[in-house]
């Protein structure tokens, strides 16, 4: 039995969404921040504090999705250990 050298398909695409989550919070920050504060300096510093956790939480998937014990770059190095360090 050989084993396929590319990674599944699937977990790929989860990757990639994960990733797609990662840049909408970022942009949705970034335009947080170019708001004008205007009269309501508090409510601008939540929004964007809101903001800000929701990008946080979006990297910590991503980051486990990827690097995770069962992420792709475990199954990466699984197929091509020689990708390892």
């Amino acid at each position: 039995m050989t084993t396929d050298p590319t990674p599944d398909a699937e977990a790929l695409e989860k990757v990639r969404e994960t990733r797609r989550g990662v840049r909408r919070a970022s942009v949705e920050l970034e335009e947080a921040l170019a708001r004008p504060a205007g009269m309501d300096a508090r409510a601008w510093s939540a929004d964007v504090a809101e903001r800000l956790a929701v990008l946080a939480a979006a990297f910590e998937r991503h980051a486990e999705q990827s690097e995770g014990p069962q992420g792709l770059l475990g199954e990466i190095v699984e197929v091509n250990p020689r990708v390892a360090n």
